[in-house]
């Protein structure tokens, strides 16, 4: 995280649906709105370098963890912001 200048969250999330969700990001001095489930992966706009180094981050800097659920389903478990942004991969 070294070449990170800025780091912005918000509660929002938390206090209304227990959810966290990135909305929007800036990368490559453009700011991108997350409008899908698979807006990251398929976005022409950011290309593969900065794609592989926003995943590497996240996971690297994480401490939450990919669980399944009583119901089967992968999801992500631990600090709120933490989930959120593995959600976003």
């Amino acid at each position: 995280m070294g070449g990170v200048e800025y780091i912005i969250t918000g509660k929002t999330g938390t206090l209304t649906k227990g959810n966290m969700r990135v909305t929007h990001i800036n990368l490559q001095g453009k700011t991108h709105v997350n409008t899908s489930p698979d807006f990251f992966q398929q976005s022409a706009d950011i290309d593969e370098d900065t794609k592989k180094l926003v995943v590497e981050s996240i996971l690297y800097n994480c401490t939450a963890k990919v669980e399944m659920s009583e119901d089967a389903l992968f999801v992500p478990n631990g600090n709120g912001t933490e989930c959120g942004m593995l959600k976003f991969l």
